[in-house]
């Protein structure tokens, strides 16, 4: 079997790769971050605290978001096991410590003296309701972002609207209805990320990434944005920045697709096929899966590591979800072609699942 080079030149890949969409589906978890801390190093401090429930056990893995005391984030990150969280760089003020925890929202006005003795804040007792349904997927839960619940019901209106129009294909319509949603509220990201899609889709890429950057400003723990940031990297060749990106989008978001996708596609560019594989089975085994792309994507590894078979498999699998015309369509049905002729794996009809 020839090597996926011979069979794949390189410039090839890069274009044929990038024809296969990434579509967010849903919001991200927090992780920590920094992006408003650049001034006077030496007179900031680290922020200390700890997370606890009404009976004083630790809540770990819960957003905490560090807001200034008029509302403006500064950061957010995720308590670890012991309820501990940590926001290094913050000068002596008055803050607000905001997150979610189950189908609470929490709140806590905080006076930061710069003391090293941790904060204790215990959700329960000065929580808000904001949800009062279980989701019907009990992983939707997970999904929830404080920037998503925070949308005011008129900007959910716009971009309803946005959503439905961008499905039906009519981009301008879709860019005009999020540009309404924006102007209700502007830092909301998923109406961020909806307009980087859009402009996505109408090939203008600069403004794709401006887009995609506002969301990732506006929650800075959304896996969706990091990963369609990072796509925009690949594109552009810039594989360490869209590996930076990823790293966070799969550590924010271990169980969604869209970062382990965006992960595979790299990982294809860089050669490293087994390390693409493994991403491409983590963004299938999540919870909704990726799309079928990602198949080709796991073909197209396999193919390179010389399992012949499950390349096979996985290109019938593909081509049989029905994908719309694309290179990454036809490459998969010559590469199927060619395995075929070879005699690599039993011949069947690409259209019938195995």
């Amino acid at each position: 079997m020839r090597s996926i080079r011979q069979l794949f030149p390189w410039a090839v890949l890069l274009t044929t790769l990038a024809a296969v969409a990434l579509v967010p589906r849903s919001a991200g978890q927090q992780i920590e971050t920094d992006t408003g801390i650049r001034s006077n190093p030496a007179n900031r401090l680290a922020l200390i605290g700890r997370l606890e429930d009404t009976s004083g056990e630790p809540l770990g893995g819960v957003i905490v978001e560090l807001h200034t005391w008029n509302g403006e984030l500064m950061s957010s990150t995720v308590t670890g096991t012991d309820g501990a969280f940590r926001f290094d760089g913050v000068a002596v003020g008055q803050y607000l410590l905001r997150g979610v925890e189950g189908h609470n929202a929490f709140s806590e006005n905080v006076d930061f003296n710069g003391s090293p003795v941790p904060l204790d804040v215990r959700v329960g007792e000065h929580s808000t309701v904001v949800r009062k349904e279980a989701p019907a997927n009990p992983s939707e839960a997970d999904r929830i972002s404080v920037n998503d619940l925070a949308a005011s019901p008129a900007a959910r209106s716009k971009l309803a609207k946005a959503s439905k129009a961008f499905k039906q294909s009519q981009f301008q319509k879709a860019l005009h209805f999020t540009d309404e949603a924006l102007k209700k509220d502007g830092h909301w990201a998923r109406a961020w990320l909806l307009r980087g899609l859009i402009h996505q889709q109408v090939q203008n890429f600069p403004a794709a990434r401006q887009d995609f950057e506002a969301a990732t400003r506006a929650d800075p723990g959304s896996g969706e944005a990091l990963a369609a940031l990072a796509e925009t990297y690949t594109r552009a060749q810039d594989w360490q920045k869209a590996d930076f990106y990823l790293q966070r989008a799969t550590a924010i978001a271990p169980n969604q697709w869209q970062g382990w996708f965006e992960l595979s596609r790299l990982e294809l560019l860089r050669g490293n096929y087994a390390a693409a594989a493994s991403s491409a089975h983590r963004a299938l085994a999540s919870t909704p899966p990726a799309p079928a792309g990602c198949r080709y994507f796991l073909g197209t590894a396999e193919a390179a590591m010389g399992h012949i078979d499950e390349a096979a498999r996985q290109f019938r699998l593909f081509l049989a979800s029905n994908p719309p015309p694309s290179r990454a369509a036809a490459d998969a049905a010559h590469k199927l072609q060619l395995i075929e002729a070879r005699g690599g794996a039993a011949a069947q009809p690409a259209g019938k699942q195995p």
